[in-house]
């Protein structure tokens, strides 16, 4: 049977591209592209069931893949593979052989070329004369892309949609956003993980997200310029932006304006690495058709060379669990102690403004709590807090006195700034977050001497001297920071959240080894096992055993640790987490009741100590 065509395939870390080309070199088939989520071998089946219903047999066609994720499927399959650096540039100048330079950013790995090409025999030779890419620490900025958009605009899309049409609605509705800027924001860093810790912070000191996408946008773009093109003296010339995250056009934009060149971005933008693959595969002989039944031989292969840590369940036994009271009532996020609870009862407020979450607690003058709450910030901290209030005061405002609050956390100055009163008695007040939760666990264990603290951004670590003052304390490298943000848009990654994917990650039977060098060296891991296709319950754990163990080897690192241990802050609310640190320092974790609201009990410990100065006359 006569070939038809050939098919080339590009498998990245978040897409699945396709382009069929006849004999006669022309475009014939191109399927939408597919996201994988994480399911790459799921996403090909699906695209031979799509190929199906189109009536293209593939037992017509050659193939060859191409992609960070493709080499895996070609080698079980027995078709060429090609490196993306080949594909991009041939299928650019295929597009548009007038093509002079070729600007690509993909979810993980951006590239430049400049290329020309030589005609002959009816073929086209394209030869690239110069070629840059990024360093590992500046790649992953279409992941970027994806969990900011999740972050700050996923409850915003409608149900009713698919996996993926919701990204996609998503993206689109980021880049109306980020439209209706109204100032230009200096969002720092060339690292992933520091211009998302910043850009947290920027929005939890009251900066609108507008502003805080657009700020995003244009740094992709000067990173690139820094990263990738860098000294590069560059002239007019065709230039061609290829690669998913040029969908973006604002993108495309302040890259125009960073380099000067005029860009164009043909139809087939995120195609180009596929054709290319197609077109490569055209240079040699290879058979039509698929060894389906192969499609596992390589995989099975790569998997082998992974190594495995013990599973986390064997962590769990050097954890000491206290229970929680459960004489509460529940009214929405807020949790009610009714047993101290009398009428018009005078009370203090802590309140914890987080990256991932917002917590607060309503104590008595004696300290005894008499609610709390956690409700997940969502990128909306103004929002987020005036929701809670307001649930504070259509459950319990009529029997309660607040006298005091204190604020910490990263939205804590922006709360204090916008609710305290200026020029009356200054009942409020501010605190950092290693004091405050200090003041908390020292309530629940006044013999606690070391504190291992991670939160959404932040990552701390603290020690006690004997009389409970602080030894000494460190918070945030910036290789650790957004660490507990970062866990989280993996796990959505994989279609779980902390609850699930706490059963996931102890389920597991072991744990894959992942680089926890930094949170992008981390992801780059998991990515990889993901297009592997490692179980969820492997892959959760291994989020797990790699992000705490960049928390505790490089973090903590040699800091000498005490005996009487507390482990704080939302991420080890996770019990998953907990048995993570367990194995990794080798100690004994106290998981006292209430650990994610220390901060803000310690707060609200915090008001109780301002006021007692004010009605003493110390202040």
């Amino acid at each position: 049977m006569a070939v038809k065509g050939i098919i080339g395939i590009d498998i990245g870390s978040e897409y699945l591209h396709v382009s069929g080309l006849d004999n006669d070199g022309n475009l014939v088939y191109s399927p939408n592209s597919r996201m994988h989520f994480g399911r790459p071998e799921e996403a090909m089946s699906g695209l031979l069931r799509k190929m199906v219903s189109d009536g293209v047999d593939e037992k017509d066609y050659r193939f060859s893949f191409t992609g960070s994720g493709g080499q895996i499927f070609a080698s079980s399959l027995d078709v060429p593979f090609f490196h993306d650096t080949v594909t991009i540039p041939t299928g650019a100048r295929f597009l548009n052989s007038k093509t002079k330079y070729i600007l690509h950013i993909g979810s993980r790995d951006p590239y430049f070329f400049e290329i020309g090409g030589l005609g002959h025999v009816g073929k086209l030779l394209t030869v690239v004369y110069d070629n840059g890419t990024g360093t590992k620490c500046g790649g992953g900025s279409g992941t970027l892309i994806s969990k900011t958009v999740r972050r700050y605009l996923e409850k915003q899309i409608p149900p009713g949609l698919d996996s993926q049409e919701r990204m996609q609605a998503m993206y689109e509705l980021a880049q109306q956003t980020a439209f209706k800027f109204k100032k230009q924001l200096n969002i720092g860093g060339r690292c992933g993980v520091v211009i998302q810790s910043d850009m947290v912070h920027q929005q939890n000191e009251g900066e609108s997200v507008p502003n805080i996408l657009n700020g995003m946008f244009r740094r992709i773009a000067e990173n690139y310029v820094t990263d990738v093109i860098r000294t590069r003296q560059l002239e007019q010339g065709q230039t061609m932006a290829t690669g998913g995250v040029f969908g973006n056009p604002l993108i495309l934009k302040y890259l125009e304006e960073s380099t000067g060149l005029t860009i164009v971005r043909d139809p087939n933008y995120q195609k180009v690495g596929a054709i290319g693959a197609a077109l490569k595969a055209g240079e040699i002989n290879s058979p039509a058709g698929l060894k389906k039944t192969r499609l596992t031989i390589a995989a099975d292969a790569e998997r082998s060379k992974i190594r495995f840590a013990q599973p986390l369940s064997e962590g769990l036994d050097k954890i000491n669990f206290f229970e929680e009271s459960e004489k509460y009532e529940k009214h929405g996020d807020l949790k009610i102690y009714p047993e101290n609870l009398n009428d018009k009862t005078e009370v203090v407020m802590g309140v914890d403004g987080g990256s991932t979450t917002t917590k607060i607690v309503i104590a008595r003058r004696d300290l005894e709590t008499i609610a709390e709450s956690i409700k997940l910030t969502n990128g909306r901290p103004l929002e987020t807090i005036q929701e809670m209030f307001r649930e504070v005061q259509q459950t319990i405002g009529q029997r309660i006195e607040i006298q005091g609050v204190c604020y910490t956390g990263s939205s804590g100055g922006f709360y204090h700034q916008l609710f305290t009163n200026p020029g009356e008695p200054q009942t409020d007040t501010r605190k950092d977050e290693i004091t405050c939760h200090a003041l908390g666990v020292s309530q629940f264990n006044p013999n606690v001497d070391t504190i291992f603290e991670l939160g959404g951004q932040d990552a701390k670590f603290t020690r006690f001297n004997p009389d409970g003052t602080v030894k000494s304390s460190k918070m945030n490298l910036s290789c650790m920071a957004g660490t507990g943000q970062t866990m989280e848009n993996m796990m959505k990654m994989v279609g779980l959240d902390y609850q699930t994917f706490e059963q996931a990650a102890l389920a597991s039977k072991r744990t894959p080894i992942v680089d926890d060098t930094c949170g992008i060296f981390t992801e780059a891991g998991i990515s990889r096992l993901i297009s592997l296709g490692f179980p969820k319950e492997e892959i959760a754990a291994a989020i797990s055993f790699g992000f705490i163990g960049g928390y505790a080897n490089k973090f903590v690192g040699n800091e000498p640790v005490g005996k009487v241990i507390s482990a704080q802050g939302g991420p080890f609310n996770n019990k998953a987490n907990l048995a993570s640190l367990a194995i990794h320092s080798g100690k004994t974790i106290n998981a006292f009741p209430h650990r994610q609201l220390f901060g803000a009990y310690g707060a609200a410990i915090a008001a109780n100590q301002h006021l007692e100065k004010l009605e003493n006359g110390e202040l």
